[in-house]
């Protein structure tokens, strides 16, 4: 039922686009705009000013801001929207995405293949740890779509193909898998990879979670903050860490 609704807003959003702009030219990124629509239909409650800000989302007493990038620009806007109400941040997390490459003289799509990247929960530290100081704040809470998706990539970059920093168009998804929500310290064990050691380092998660290592370290620290894990020494040149009980919210 959930994908099938989920299907509907996407098939809907770019219908509009397509009738407005003519197709294959979107305004607003086609993830974000799909999302904000799925989250909350009602377009009155979308784009709403809030103080120097303006809110995806503003529905009765709770904000909803769709992050589809990097979380390093939230900070200033957390400040002021956590002060009046509960913030939500919506993010994707594509499991699964086929690159079109697409010519940027004639618009046609040259090269269609499967990326070899495939997104999991951990790669969600990564930008949680750009929120450190907000995380333990009980009023803010994030909103993980797993999805599979096509991305469309323009031949402008450098190197023998052009790929190289080339200029990302857009990603469209294609299919909601699950969801998952932090709202709690509680919620953060979902960082600890199964069959993790009790004791561990950064390269122990680094294997179990299947991520590089500076995601591994970004859950470790935001793992230590919430009360899963201390550090207990080192091992050769690594920190050390043990599980521990969550102690409650301060």
């Amino acid at each position: 039922m959930i994908q099938n609704d989920f299907l509907a807003v996407r098939d809907r959003i770019l219908s509009e686009e397509r009738s407005i702009q003519g197709i294959g030219t979107l305004g607003e990124k086609a993830m974000h705009r799909i999302l904000k629509n799925y989250i909350e239909p009602d377009r009155e409650m979308h784009e709403c000013p809030i103080g120097d800000f303006v809110a995806d989302i503003y529905r009765e007493n709770e904000i909803v801001e769709v992050q589809t990038r990097n979380f390093n620009v939230l900070s200033r806007k957390l400040d002021a929207f956590l002060a009046i109400a509960p913030v939500t941040v919506a993010h994707p997390i594509c499991v699964e995405t086929v690159l079109n490459w697409v010519d940027p003289d004639t618009g046609e799509i040259v090269e269609r293949r499967k990326s070899s990247k495939k997104g999991r929960v951990y790669d969600i530290a990564r930008e949680l740890i750009r929120l450190k100081p907000y995380l333990r704040n009980p009023d803010l809470h994030f909103h993980l779509f797993f999805l599979k998706a096509e991305e469309y990539r323009l031949l402008d970059g450098y190197g023998v193909k052009g790929k190289k920093h080339a200029t990302k168009m857009d990603r469209i998804p294609k299919e909601l898998l699950y969801e998952v929500k932090l709202s709690c310290p509680e919620d953060y064990r979902v960082l600890l990879p199964e069959g993790i050691p009790s004791s561990f380092t950064s390269e122990d998660y680094r294997k179990a979670a299947h991520v590089p290592i500076p995601t591994a370290r970004a859950a470790i620290c935001i793992l230590n903050d919430m009360g899963f894990v201390e550090n207990r020494g080192r091992q050769g040149r690594r920190k050390l860490w043990t599980m521990r009980i969550p102690s409650p919210m301060k």
